[in-house]
């Protein structure tokens, strides 16, 4: 398993909104490995202006790796796989190609969220659904020589109107019919969207590529009323041994969302999973 926060790149626009850590790259880091994080999420927009190497040569030094490239900025920016204009959307495949190729270098996968698109007023459901459904079979395509796995994150309904529980997104993955899509289980979404956060990892963990941990408030785990062991304990048993990743808001800064997310889950990873993190305050 790893251990992940997500974190944003330089070529993020900074902004109090969104829900990764954002500020001095090399510095935050650092901060995240005294935390007990063994590596990070990559959100990133722009991902030909950064200098990979010198993202990887910032890891390596306090020996951290990378789970995700996440896709989620993109389509805040209007880049979406199901988007209505066909210039539009051939420019979002592209986009998110790039994230494929990023991904490749640093051997991990990408998610689908925002840039699936939604459903809107002027144009049929089916139509969205069918253009949702050939974009993901064209970006698997692309990845699967690649060695990148894409994973469908659900998303509740007061952020978007498309594949908003977890049995939507199976059906999208199995109509798709690619053997590299697979589904991320985020328990913010899923607290809204199901009957049970419980119940919805033991069904979907089987085919589960990444996990995004929040509490029931969105903020770190710790802040709200989840439980926390018997989460972790579920993915366990369920026999999810990938990565996990904090994507929460960043209140009352990053640093203290880190800290204190942190400080409820090495235990836990370290007893269930019988990881080797080390929480330093």
């Amino acid at each position: 398993m790893k251990f992940s926060y997500q974190i944003g790149t330089p070529d993020l626009k900074i902004s109090h909104g969104v829900t990764c850590m954002q500020g001095d790259f090399r510095e935050n880091i650092q901060r995240l490995a005294s935390y007990g994080y063994d590596s990070i999420e990559i959100m990133t927009t722009y991902p030909k202006s950064v200098d990979w190497e010198w993202v990887k040569a910032c890891l390596d030094e306090r020996h951290m790796g990378v789970s995700l490239i996440c896709s989620g900025e993109l389509g805040l920016l209007g880049y979406t796989i199901s988007h209505p204009d066909d210039a539009v959307r051939e420019q979002s495949l592209k986009r998110i190609e790039e994230l494929i190729d990023l991904a490749a270098f640093f051997e991990v996968g990408i998610n689908i969220g925002n840039t699936k698109g939604r459903y809107i007023d002027h144009v049929p459901k089916a139509v969205v659904y069918e253009r949702a459904a050939d974009g993901l079979g064209r970006l698997c395509d692309y990845a699967a020589p690649k060695n990148v796995t894409i994973a469908v994150e659900t998303g509740a309904f007061v952020y978007i109107n498309f594949l908003n529980t977890c049995a939507e997104a199976a059906e999208m993955i199995q109509v798709v019919g690619r053997d590299n899509l697979g589904i991320m289980l985020d328990l913010w979404h899923l607290y809204i969207e199901e009957k049970s956060v419980v119940e919805a990892i033991k069904e979907y963990a089987p085919m589960c590529y990444h996990v995004h941990l929040a509490d029931s408030n969105r903020m770190y785990p710790g802040a709200g009323n989840f439980d926390y062991a018997g989460i972790v304990n579920t993915f366990h048993e369920s026999g999810y041994n990938g990565a996990f990743s904090v994507e929460v808001r960043q209140v009352p800064d990053s640093h203290t969302a880190a800290r204190e997310a942190a400080r409820t889950l090495v235990p836990e990873f370290n007893k269930i999973y019988q990881a080797n993190l080390t929480f330093n305050a």
